[in-house]
């Protein structure tokens, strides 16, 4: 009965864990995924991720990120065909 009633209880926090981070979910639709992560993201958060040096967000376990130097200066070089 006692292992039961365990067994239960794992299975429950293990749920509501799951579902608490639909964010992470590759399976989940993107709508739900964007609306979840946007929920848990304070507005100071929000704001910080719009410059091009992003830093990270601990706490949601996101790391920083600088996407200046993405395919900027490769499109630049294909342009000039070098």
């Amino acid at each position: 009965m006692r292992k039961r009633v365990w067994l239960i209880v794992f299975l429950l926090v293990f749920i509501v864990g799951a579902q608490a981070q639909i964010w992470r979910n590759p399976n989940a639709q993107v709508d739900a995924r964007v609306a979840d992560l946007l929920s848990k993201m304070t507005l100071d958060e929000k704001i910080s991720q719009c410059s091009s040096d992003i830093p990270a967000i601990e706490r949601l376990g996101i790391p920083a990120y600088m996407w200046y130097t993405e395919a900027w200066h490769g499109s630049v070089l294909r342009f000039l065909k070098i």
